[in-house]
């Protein structure tokens, strides 16, 4: 349910195993990750790798853990995520249309819960900005979609919107509705971006060689040598 995908078949199935690593975070696959830079690109407030990066992989800034065998794997991954970002925010930004990624199965059929859930998770990282929306009786419409499909299989029974299975034609509806929703997120932010700082790139394609002193790539708050460097 992509168009032109950024990443090669290669590069998704390297960024699925490295996130597949991650035991029990919110994001789970690639499909969850676009929902979740969807979500950033859309708030009007810079957030950078430092905080992105503890999410993705499941860390805490005192959590000895470590995802990557050494410093290529760590980069390769932040590249990874950089190109993704970076194509979501051309989509959201400078198109007319988004097209959220989603995986399909062998019948050629889709869910997109992860998606959503993926969106949920990093308007999270500036809640207080996204109150605001939710708040707003005619603008929290566009959450509508996106929140039928994240709470769709709700461990709490009263949190899921359906008491029947979702059928493949309202499943669509809701998918464009999300993609639709999206767009129309991004533009009301846009009008309350001069309240924040500039944004910047969040996930840098490259850099110099990760000294064994400095802060580590993978956004854990430790040093180098004592996260990714091990």
């Amino acid at each position: 349910m992509v168009l032109d995908k950024v990443l090669s078949d290669r590069e998704f199935s390297e960024l699925r195993e490295f996130l597949g690593r991650v035991p029990g975070g919110p994001i789970q696959n690639e499909e969850a990750l676009d929902g979740f830079f969807a979500a950033l690109v859309c708030c009007p407030d810079a957030i950078a790798a430092d905080e992105i990066m503890p999410v993705v992989l499941n860390v805490g800034p005192q959590d000895n853990i470590t995802h990557f065998a050494n410093e290529t794997e760590a980069k390769h991954f932040a590249v990874l995520l950089g190109e993704l970002l970076d194509d979501v925010s051309h989509q959201i930004t400078d198109m007319e249309d988004y097209a959220p990624f989603v995986l399909v199965d062998q019948n050629g059929k889709f869910q997109a819960n992860d998606w959503a859930r993926g969106f949920l998770c990093g308007t999270e990282l500036r809640h207080d900005i996204w109150v605001d929306l939710f708040k707003n009786e005619k603008e929290r419409d566009y959450m509508l979609p996106i929140w039928a499909l994240a709470y769709e299989h709700d461990e709490k029974p009263e949190m899921r919107p359906f008491t029947e299975p979702v059928s493949d034609q309202l499943r669509e509806d809701l998918y464009l509705a999300a993609a639709a929703s999206v767009m129309e997120i991004y533009k009301y932010f846009r009008k309350k971006r001069f309240r924040f700082p500039k944004t910047t790139r969040a996930i840098s394609r490259s850099g110099r060689k990760t000294g064994r002193n400095a802060p580590c790539a993978c956004g854990s708050g430790r040093k180098f040598k004592q996260c990714c460097g091990r």
